[in-house]
């Protein structure tokens, strides 16, 4: 049987790396585009009264994960540039990335490593809680990435 392998290379998040930083109720207005629906299915989940790890876990199971919509493919939404891309390993992990670059494909691109990340920053800050810095996020982003799965 022929084996099919991917990469997922570039600058970028790990899932369960970002997890810790995300406010649940940022989160939950991104993954329900309708408030009203939102409110009513969160609120079987007495979704207010949680803890925010409570909210995030409860997203991820019942909202993200089991519909395959994994959290870097909700952020890669956000990338209104489109020069990000979701991707997974194969064995569970999820990425967010800004992989490597074609020389054609460089209009409008970052000039450095730096610029990558601090885009990056910018896509995810908005679901982050109020606490987090903007620094600990930039802390996280790996710029070396790569990962290969077979299947």
């Amino acid at each position: 049987m022929p084996q099919a392998y991917w990469v997922c290379q570039g600058i970028g998040l790990e899932q369960k790396v970002f997890m810790p930083l995300l406010d649940g109720d940022k989160l939950a207005k991104a993954v329900f585009a309708n408030a009203e629906i939102a409110l009513g299915k969160l609120e079987e989940h007495s979704f207010s009264s949680l803890s925010n790890d409570a909210k995030v876990e409860l997203l991820m199971d019942e909202y993200i994960d089991m519909e395959t919509f994994r959290l870097p493919e909700l952020l890669q939404k956000e990338d209104h540039e489109n020069l990000l891309e979701a991707c997974c390993d194969g064995d569970g992990q999820y990425f967010l990335l800004y992989p490597p670059r074609y020389p054609w494909e460089k209009t409008g691109e970052f000039i450095n490593q730096t610029a990558a990340i601090e885009y990056i920053c910018d896509v995810v800050m908005p679901f982050c809680r109020d606490d987090v810095a903007r620094q600990q996020i930039i802390d996280i982003i790996d710029a070396d990435i790569y990962e290969v799965g077979c299947g």
